[in-house]
């Protein structure tokens, strides 16, 4: 597999445009489901939206693991030169076994506690928690899917084989806006949405499954001798083992960082009405879509990373500033243009009532999407490298003071005081990942957060703006300026001639 510059600039376009149609679709079809459904119902949809994304959690590491087994594994043979002798089934299968008990297990726990968490956690309204708990229960059977969909997304990632992944992906974008637009025309019951999402779900799972046979068959069924079978599972039990404990910093660090990221949501709707939480859930899904554009570009260095061996660490620098050029250069836009103007985007696309009420969390929430996606690079890269304890032990650091600053004020101010505690963890992890990431690379890591930090407050200064023609002409001023800089200061001469050519480059990859 290749793991050049070129491969990796490649990738990361063919993956963004991939997700970019979705995120758009949404933002036409969010204000029509809202209007359908209405406030409570909404709010329902929108947690399953959370919740069934939060599944993937349920994993505990082991989808990253393998990615970063099956990405060595290749860096390996391609260095060997003996891709012939590359069987991986012995280690990927029974690792998916074990995930799949896993999942079942506590998709079992799931329905069983699903009566206490609709009628004594959140505050959902009496005349919905039969259709509530119908619709969480089917949610439920979502998790052995979804849980093994991101192990089979990130096996074909290792592979390089991103279109597939990539087009399954947008599927999941498409049903989940598309879906609920088409149900709501007959119904308003969340039964019929929530039971599509899960078998869109599925159709995406039996696609990813049989590409992953394409790469890593089966074993077929055959008598083997006592002997043999012992070392077989021996072998399996030492993987297991290894795998493990490999994954066990990966795995705090993937349950510990979700739960930071939905944690305020659930205490939001344990504490106020499912309505109020759509002011709050409306805006965190707008800012959360930029996402998209650091999960591109981790999706594909995270194989970079794992694959390029300690002999090539040029060229795990060279893919490490790219990355963080990327994430900057991509979300730099979009971020200031939604920040400057958050109040009136929300209007346009809500209405005055409901924008009034959210667009200065749509702000706050955005600088913490920024912030966290900045940080993904150093994140990834300690992972990938087999430091995965160090950003574990800093989300160890940060959720005790999490938990208690959101139930300390999220009574007090409701949804602001939510938004400002989510950002600020991010703004304090940031630097402390960058910091641990110089172990691995050469990077100016301070002038980086430097810009980072300017950016961002310019662009608060001039969302405060009050007459629309001086915000204007400031935003195309500061717009220029950034540009100039980016392109004079940030790029090298490689990279500058890349993106005259962008058009080029991507039309090309296209029609590939």
């Amino acid at each position: 597999m290749d793991f050049s510059g070129k491969t990796l600039t490649k990738n990361i376009f063919i993956t963004l445009i991939s997700q970019i149609i979705p995120v758009f679709l949404g933002i036409l079809l969010v204000p029509f489901i809202l209007r359908k459904l209405g406030l409570d119902r909404f709010g329902f949809l929108s947690m399953s939206w959370m919740i069934i994304g939060y599944f993937s959690i349920f994993d505990f590491g082991l989808s990253r693991v393998l990615t970063k087994i099956v990405s060595e594994k290749i860096g390996e043979v391609k260095i060997s030169g003996e891709s012939k002798n590359l069987d991986l089934s012995s280690t990927v299968w029974p690792i998916i076994k074990v995930m799949t008990i896993i999942s079942l297990v506590l998709a079992g726990i799931a329905i069983l506690i699903a009566p206490w968490i609709i009628q004594s956690f959140f505050n959902i309204p009496k005349l919905l928690w039969q259709e509530s708990q119908q619709s969480f229960l089917i949610l439920c059977f979502a998790v052995p899917i979804v849980t093994l969909t991101v192990a089979f997304r990130g096996i074909l990632e290792a592979y390089q084989d991103f279109k597939i992944s990539n087009l399954m992906q947008a599927l999941i974008g498409f049903g989940n806006y598309v879906w609920p637009s088409f149900w709501v025309f007959y119904s308003s019951s969340l039964i019929g949405v929530t039971f599509g999402l899960v078998v869109i779900r599925l159709i995406v799972f039996v696609f990813l499954l049989k590409r992953v046979l394409y790469f890593i068959p089966l074993h077929k069924n055959k008598k083997l001798s006592l002997e043999t079978q012992n070392n077989f599972y021996k072998k399996f039990i030492n993987d297991l083992i290894h795998t493990l404990k490999l994954g066990g910093w990966i795995t705090v660090s993937n349950i510990i960082s979700p739960i930071a990221s939905y944690l305020d949501r659930i205490i939001l709707g344990y504490f106020l009405p499912i309505k109020e939480l759509s002011f709050y859930t409306t805006p965190m899904d707008v800012s959360t879509r930029l996402w998209l554009i650091p999960n591109v570009v981790t999706r594909v260095v995270m194989p970079n990373f794992s694959g390029i061996s300690n002999s090539n660490l040029e060229l795990l620098n060279l893919n490490y500033e790219r990355g963080l050029k990327f994430v900057f250069f991509l979300m730099g836009g979009p971020v200031f243009i939604l920040i400057v103007f958050a109040k009136e985007l929300m209007t346009l696309w809500v209405g005055s009532e409901f924008a009034n009420l959210s667009y200065l969390i749509a702000q706050i929430l955005i600088i913490g999407v920024f912030l966290n996606s900045v940080s993904s690079i150093p994140f990834l890269l300690l992972q990938a490298r087999n430091k995965a304890h160090i950003p574990a032990k800093i989300s160890i650091i940060f959720a005790p003071v999490y938990f208690i600053a959101l139930i300390y004020l999220i009574p007090k101010y409701g949804s602001l005081g939510a938004s400002l505690i989510w950002t600020m963890q991010f703004l304090l992890s940031m630097p402390l990942l960058f910091y641990y990431s110089r172990l691995e690379v050469k990077f100016n890591y301070l002038k980086y957060q430097f810009v980072i930090l300017v950016f961002i407050g310019i662009a608060f200064a001039l969302s405060f703006l009050s007459v629309i023609i001086i915000k204007l002409i400031s935003f195309f001023t500061c717009s220029l300026g950034f540009i100039f800089y980016i392109w004079k200061y940030y790029f090298n001469d490689s990279e500058r001639l890349f993106i005259k050519n962008l058009n080029s480059k991507f039309f090309g990859v296209i029609k590939k």
